[in-house]
């Protein structure tokens, strides 16, 4: 399932399959075998190159509204001193370059997530909340001991005691494995991703049983200018992810 939704977000949705059905609308129009699949041709050029300039114009809306479906955690609103903690960042690329501080070694979306956790650790430390921090980063080439040092070396800048953070165990791949392994922790669980993610992992959690609170990241803080209905590659990829995650839901309802 995995790899089935990677396949119909990124390679069939929207660009790839839009330049499919562009190129049988050439075909078709330019067709010798009569008026009528000429005509079929021309129009399905005009559907394409509509749906493109929405998809690229709008794309960004979809992904806003899945969003703001989370809200931002306030520890003095949200949270319990008597209660104990974990705070689960869901992983994204560790970056193994020799050139860079070990604080700085991952990739901007994991930087955004581990940001997220900083911050609400930083809260919890100063007004005594019982908590710990595990971080899902797992990497084929460097070892469990540098992306632990690294993912320290972060907190550290946040003056988060090293005792306090740790590393999920090792094979947790997709959303099912880390939220397992966030739940043999202990503690009610702080499911720290980005604003769009949370949504889907914690419609997962509540299949799996698992008490838990999303922490979203990344959220679009401002109002969206009209500049943004420029059509952009960015806005097609953020319809991209939106299709994404509610393939994601989908599977987790079905499955």
């Amino acid at each position: 399932m995995l790899f089935l939704k990677k396949l119909v977000s990124r390679i069939l949705f929207p660009m790839p399959f839009a330049l499919l059905l562009a190129a049988l609308g050439l075909y078709l129009a330019f067709w010798k075998k009569g008026a009528r699949w000429n005509k079929c041709g021309k129009w399905l050029l005009v559907a394409v190159f509509a749906g493109m300039f929405l998809a690229s114009s709008l794309g960004t809306y979809p992904l806003i509204w899945l969003e703001r479906r989370s809200k931002a955690i306030e520890t003095n609103r949200d949270l319990n001193k008597r209660q104990e903690y974990t705070i689960c960042v869901f992983g994204s690329a560790y970056v193994e370059d020799a050139g860079l501080p070990k604080a700085c070694s991952f990739n901007e979306s994991m930087l955004i997530r581990l940001g997220e956790a900083a911050r609400l650790a930083h809260e919890m430390e100063k007004e005594g909340y019982d908590y710990k921090v595990v971080v899902s980063m797992q990497s084929l080439t460097a070892s469990r001991e540098i992306r632990e040092e690294s993912v320290k070396a972060f907190f550290a800048l946040y003056s988060i005691p090293e005792a306090k953070v740790g590393l999920l165990k090792e094979n947790c791949h997709n959303s099912r494995l880390e939220l397992a392994g966030f739940q043999e922790c202990g503690g009610r669980l702080l499911l720290v991703s980005h604003a769009w993610h949370v949504v889907r992992i914690k419609y997962l959690a509540g299949k799996m049983g698992i008490d838990c609170i999303p922490a979203p990241a990344g959220f679009h803080q401002c109002e969206v200018h009209c500049i943004a209905l420029i059509p952009s590659g960015d806005n097609l990829n953020n319809l991209r992810i939106f299709v994404y995650e509610t393939l994601g839901l989908l599977e987790y309802a079905v499955f």
